[in-house]
Order: structure tokens, then sequence, then C-alpha cells
């Protein structure tokens, strides 16, 4: 993403040892750090971003939990409880730090092919009360597309507290894809 490149150029780089650019490209990021546990708990993201905050002086702007439901809030809980939970962790984490935290989430039934809008009412766990902000995609290419070799994401607002919010997803902004260099734009 951060070079632009296709992701197999970006592979042959790596395994031909020609890594200068990409090297140059992710020094400009240092910043950015990653967790990958499976099932991080509430203390493991607060020890991450203490550690952050204590090697950059200040709070990662922006936190990604991939995926919500992988949040180990303990407990025991049903699934639409833990899910409520993890979501009030990270919005009390938001507000402690500034920082802009994204979930990802899935979402139920006939929206899991992905090829229909997801309305507010889409969400597994229905988990939408206490999230600011509720954005949605689906696959939104038409023939016109496919036939001319582009993939489109279908964006829909369904919740935007202070903002325009469709939570039926009728009002779908479309936003190109490109896979191969894993970028999306407007």
């Amino acid at each position: 993403m951060l070079t632009g490149w296709r992701t197999e150029d970006i592979g042959n780089a790596v395994l031909h040892g020609k890594t200068e650019t990409i090297d140059a490209k992710l020094s400009e990021s240092a910043f950015i750090r990653y967790d990958f546990k499976s099932s991080p708990t509430p203390d493991d993201i607060e020890d991450e971003l203490k550690a952050y905050a204590m090697t950059y002086g200040m709070w990662p702007r922006l936190v990604v939990m991939d995926n919500i439901s992988n949040l180990d809030m303990g407990g025991g809980a049903t699934d639409t409880a833990a899910l409520e939970e993890a979501s009030n962790f990270l919005h009390d984490l938001a507000r402690e730090t500034s920082a802009a935290v994204i979930a990802l989430h899935h979402v139920q039934g006939p929206f899991n092919d992905g090829n229909v809008p997801v309305p507010l009412s889409g969400l597994r766990g229905q988990i939408g009360r206490v999230p600011e902000r509720v954005l949605t995609l689906h696959n939104a290419s038409d023939q016109f597309d496919i036939d001319a070799g582009r993939q489109i994401l279908g964006l829909n607002a369904v919740k935007n507290r202070g903002g325009q919010s469709d939570p039926s997803a009728k009002n779908t902004i479309r936003l190109e894809f490109i896979p191969d260099r894993m970028l999306i734009r407007g």
C-alpha cells in the first residue's frame, strides 16, 4: 500500500533481495505497530497502547481491531453481551486516548455474500448501539465495472452520531478497489 506497487511485484522484490525502495517506504512509517495475537484481552490492548505511548511520547492516532469478535472479554458472556462489552471497551479506549478506534465486524444472514448493501440491522449481534459511526461495505460492481476490469466497493454510513446516516443502507458511496495494490480510492 505504501509503495503503490502490486503485491506480486513486492513479493518478487523480497524474493530477489531488491527491497531498497520498500525499505525506504517502510522506514517513513516506522510508527506503525502490529499485534498479531489471535484473541487479545483488554489488558493486552492497553499494554500495547502504553508501550506505544512510552516509545513515541503520545497515544496512537489510529487503532484498528480486526475483528471485534476476537476481543477476549472473558467471563463467558453470551455472544451478543460479549460484543456489546467489547464495543464499550473500545469506545472508552477512544475517549481516553483520543485515537480513532476502528473495529471490523461481521454481518448476518442474507448479507454474508457481500453483494448487497448492509443496513444497520444486518450487523451480527446487533451491536450498533455503542459505536459513534457504523460503516458497512459490500461489492457494488456492476457488469459495466466488471467489463472495464474494475471492482467497486459500496460504502454505507448506516450510523453517524451527529451527522447524516442511512440505517437502511440505500445511499451508497462507490469506491474503486484495486486489490492487487491493496488500494481503495473515491
